[in-house]
């Protein structure tokens, strides 16, 4: 009895010892370098004023799209088209335009022609905007307080104009890229359709097209985002949850409401809807979420080191504390939110039906089918039929060791080196998922640095993005371009 006490004591040191090791170990890597021939953009005399100009122009053409598509006003976007040839003569003239409805792709001819390509991607629609509680304008697209302000400055007409512009100006500078470049800008990105990357994608795939990896939007430079944490991310998505709508429906007999039987239609959903809310999906701690805290924690103290470099010991720990916060929590776990319910026109009459959709967001490693399964065994009510609505399963994890990364990782340390750059999972849904059957690798990052108050205005009031961010895209891209 002894001698095995005694095996757990020494068994439990050498743990400890093990873990102290790990975290020692656990140290900032070096910052991403491509080679001796990288080429940083810093030396380019960035034209501010006319980034500025574009961006500007770009917010007062109102591309708002509409799930509902009879709502959504063509006319902005064919404006909006004209607009950019205007802005960006030297693009419109070297480039190859095609419009596909009222998506574009610009094709830039490399010189290597073997050479697979690179897709940038920034859509051009925005979401709509109330006039209501906005310091400038919504649509004025003003330039004020070393800010450009207005819908879509944000997400993400800034990414657009910056991606143009650094191309516009290495064009004036004669400059042709190593291999082809391609620029997608879709017009229903915000409406949730998904038709016009489809669309895109059927085109490139049918050309023949093969992309060594694609850059969306998705990750930014953030400032206080982790509790404790002092330096900004700069956060890199490498994967996107997926989604599902299922709806819950109850069909049972109607009547009046003075002589009710022992369940209701109304009362069966609900309580289907409260045992779906209080028993979720399983967390875990896979990729990328993993290697996101593995980043962050060589930067971090020793006890957080302690705990990062063992997250495989320590994730029930680690997973328990993430649950507390919503944001954390969405990054563990398919997540559950009822988001329609309907059943009864009137205060006296029993509805014969009801029903409820709830949406998941999709870990990326769970499945529809796993959502049935895991609601149906939740719910346990035969009553209660399931239906799923719609469906988009989540992306592949792009690999964080690919060239692709780390030229975009080298960009980022260009322009923001003080930012400590992180894989990361894009919790919401982009364009560049459609692109996976054509690219080894999906990126998702926008070159901005940005405060949560300044991120609060993302499809809010007050959209902006200061000049500073503005002329670092460009630096960003054009960086970006002349090393791919």
């Amino acid at each position: 009895m002894i001698l095995a006490v005694r095996v757990v004591v020494l068994a439990i040191i050498c743990l400890i010892v093990w873990m102290l090791v790990r975290a020692h170990a656990h140290r900032p890597k070096e910052s991403p370098v491509i080679s001796e021939k990288s080429q940083p953009a810093a030396d380019i005399a960035v034209n501010i004023d006319r980034a500025v100009h574009g961006l500007s122009r770009a917010i007062q053409v109102k591309t708002i799209s509409h799930a509902d598509l009879s709502l959504t006003n063509y006319r902005e976007f064919e404006r909006f088209h004209f607009l950019l040839e205007s802005l960006f003569p030297l693009v419109h003239s070297k480039l190859k335009k095609k419009a596909i409805g009222y998506n574009l792709i610009y094709q830039w001819k490399g010189q290597d022609s073997a050479k697979r390509a690179v897709a940038l991607m920034s859509h051009m629609d925005v979401v709509p905007a109330t006039e209501k509680g906005w310091k400038y304008p919504a649509f004025s697209g003003a330039v004020e307080e070393g800010y450009v302000w207005g819908r879509g400055a944000l997400d993400i007409k800034y990414g657009l104009i910056g991606i143009l512009e650094a191309i516009e100006e290495l064009l004036e500078l004669g400059y042709t890229p190593s291999r082809d470049i391609y620029v997608i800008s879709t017009a229903d990105e915000e409406a949730g359709q998904k038709a016009g990357i489809m669309a895109v994608s059927e085109v490139l795939q049918a050309s023949g097209v093969e992309l060594e990896w694609v850059l969306d939007e998705g990750g930014i430079v953030g400032e206080g985002m982790m509790d404790g944490f002092p330096k900004p991310i700069a956060l890199v998505g490498v994967a996107e949850k997926g989604y599902v709508d299922l709806e819950l429906a109850v069909e049972v007999e109607g009547g009046h409401s003075s002589y009710p039987g022992k369940d209701t239609a109304i009362g069966i959903l609900c309580r289907a809807i409260a045992k779906v809310e209080a028993v979720q999906m399983k967390s875990r701690l896979g990729s990328p979420v993993r290697e996101f805290f593995d980043g962050l924690g060589r930067h971090m103290s020793f006890g957080a080191r302690l705990i990062f470099a063992n997250s495989d010991i320590l994730e029930p720990l680690i997973l328990k504390q993430m649950l507390k916060n919503a944001q954390t929590a969405a990054l563990i776990r398919t997540t559950t939110a009822p988001t329609v319910i309907s059943g009864g026109v009137k205060s006296n009459v029993l509805p014969p039906k009801a029903k409820a959709i709830v949406n998941f967001r999709l870990l990326p490693g769970d499945t529809t089918q796993d959502v049935v399964n895991h609601v149906s065994r939740v719910i346990n009510d035969d009553r209660v039929k399931l239906t799923v609505l719609s469906e988009s399963p989540a992306s592949k994890i792009s690999s964080s060791e690919s060239e692709g990364f780390r030229l975009i990782s080298q960009c980022i340390h260009e322009q923001f080196p003080e930012a400590v750059i992180a894989p990361y999972l894009v919790v919401g849904g982009t364009d560049a998922k459609m692109l996976e059957p054509l690219a080894e690798g999906v990126y998702r990052f926008t070159p901005y640095r940005i405060s949560k108050d300044e991120l609060a205005g993302m499809h809010g009031v007050n959209e902006r993005v200061s000049i500073e961010n503005l002329e670092k895209a460009v630096r960003f891209y054009a960086s970006l371009i002349m090393n791919i």
